[in-house]
């Protein structure tokens, strides 16, 4: 494995372990603060921090935009998922928010396949099948627990696979 390769691994391990803190964080804001507001720091120290790295990295020109349709709808997809996972993470545990989140996966799947017309193998499938059983399995979806929290969680994470 270079060196390059190396760096990759562990820049992208080191960006992994931000999100867990990332989401403990806002729930945490989210007992003391209004949601929106809690979204809105999400995204604005979001945009600071990789902006800042990019003028360094690339130059101040890369911080102008390309407005495509494309893009704002996938902006506005990602904007709605984060702020419903952050009213999830409001209202139940952070675990079970993100287990509903994971959702995204099977969903993205099916989409490409579905939506896109997109190859996907028997090994790809039996993979994604064993991801939403372990959702299901740490769930453990019944009558008697359902809340409407639930389904926020799982809009949640049709919004980011969108």
């Amino acid at each position: 494995m270079s060196r390059q390769q190396t760096s990759a691994i562990l820049l992208l391990v080191l960006a992994l372990q931000i999100l867990p803190v990332s989401d403990a964080l806002a729930k945490s804001m989210s007992a003391s603060l209004p949601l929106l507001q809690v979204v809105w720091a999400r995204f604005f120290f979001h945009c600071l921090a990789t902006g800042a790295y990019a003028a360094w990295r690339y130059g101040p020109e890369t911080l102008r935009p390309t407005v495509s349709t494309r893009l704002l709808a996938r902006s506005a997809s990602l904007f709605v998922a984060v702020g419903l996972f952050y009213v999830a993470i409001h209202f139940m545990p952070l675990a079970a928010a993100l287990t509903l989140w994971f959702v995204a996966p099977f969903l993205l799947t099916l989409m490409a396949r579905f939506l896109f017309k997109e190859e996907v193998d028997a090994a790809q499938w039996l993979a994604i099948a064993a991801g939403f059983a372990g959702i299901i399995i740490a769930i453990r979806p019944s009558p008697e627990t359902w809340e409407w929290t639930y389904l926020v969680g799982l809009l949640a994470g049709f919004g980011y696979a969108v």
